[in-house]
């Protein structure tokens, strides 16, 4: 069920990929303003903003210097300084500034402009690293124009995400070595592990990727079946340093939606193919 209005809202940029530790510049410890929900605010330059799970939470920042304890509300304003998110450190950490303290708070309850990615309508989609064991793993969270929270999943790869909203606005797709689907309107998300790479058609036609070793092109029907309608011969190369298959490239849509095209990488070159509907 669709989650009332939150006591924060948020802005939207695009999103970065890796887990390595992202420092920013320093910032002055001072006085930051309140949080208010007039609508979503613009973060500049190391401002952030503390997301709770829940609307209305707290989150318990450790401060560095004095070793208080200081609890934070959800929709306080702070002072973002560095992540720390690497492969095999387990719990993501932040360090910011709040109260005239630096202290350290959960990775994933900070939001920052480069965390999260604008959409149609108001609506911005975050995304924060929320632990690192063999990889690193990510919290995902839909945030509507009017403050409601939509949880889509703990647990993306972490990674540039392909976020495609439909015609509307009204659903969002997200893919990340995994499709995530949701409506604002209800808060339901679906989710499927086989598919990656949204991206709709004019006609609203959600077509997408396979994951891993498969780069099929499907359309998601009527009840959420993926309808195979174009593949490649030949096997997709992986990574060389880590020997997994990146996400495909989403497809492109030509002359109206009638001609979607496709990329494949091969071994020998890239591969296109242009499916007439």
């Amino acid at each position: 069920m669709r989650q009332v209005k939150a006591v924060l809202l948020m802005a939207g940029a695009a999103l970065g990929a890796g887990c390595a530790s992202a420092a920013a510049a320093p910032d002055p410890q001072g006085e930051v303003a309140p949080a208010t929900n007039a609508g979503l605010p613009e973060l500049g330059p190391n401002e952030g903003i503390i997301l709770t799970a829940e609307p209305g939470g707290t989150v318990e920042m450790r401060a560095l210097e004095s070793g208080k304890t200081l609890t934070l509300k959800d929709g306080a304003r702070v002072r973002f300084q560095e992540e720390f998110a690497e492969v095999g450190a387990g719990r993501a950490e932040a360090h910011i500034v709040a109260e005239g303290e630096v202290g350290v708070v959960p990775n994933d309850a900070v939001v920052t402009e480069a965390r999260l990615v604008r959409l149609p309508n108001g609506v911005a989609l975050f995304k924060a690293v929320r632990t690192c064991e063999a990889y690193c793993q990510a919290r995902l969270t839909l945030v509507d124009a009017d403050g409601a929270r939509i949880p889509i999943t703990e647990d993306a790869r972490d990674g540039k995400l392909l976020v495609a909203p439909n015609g509307t606005g009204g659903v969002i797709a997200i893919g990340r070595e995994g499709l995530w689907v949701a409506t604002l309107r209800t808060g339901k998300v679906k989710h499927w592990d086989d598919f990656t790479a949204p991206a709709y058609g004019p006609d609203g036609t959600l077509v997408v990727r396979g994951v891993g070793a498969n780069d099929a092109v499907f359309e998601i029907g009527e009840f959420g079946q993926g309808v195979l309608i174009a593949q490649e011969p030949g096997v997709v190369p992986a990574n060389e340093a880590d020997g997994a298959f990146p996400d495909p490239e989403r497809v492109a849509f030509e002359d109206g939606g009638k001609t979607i095209v496709a990329h494949f990488k091969r071994a020998d070159g890239i591969k296109e193919q242009k499916i007439q509907r």
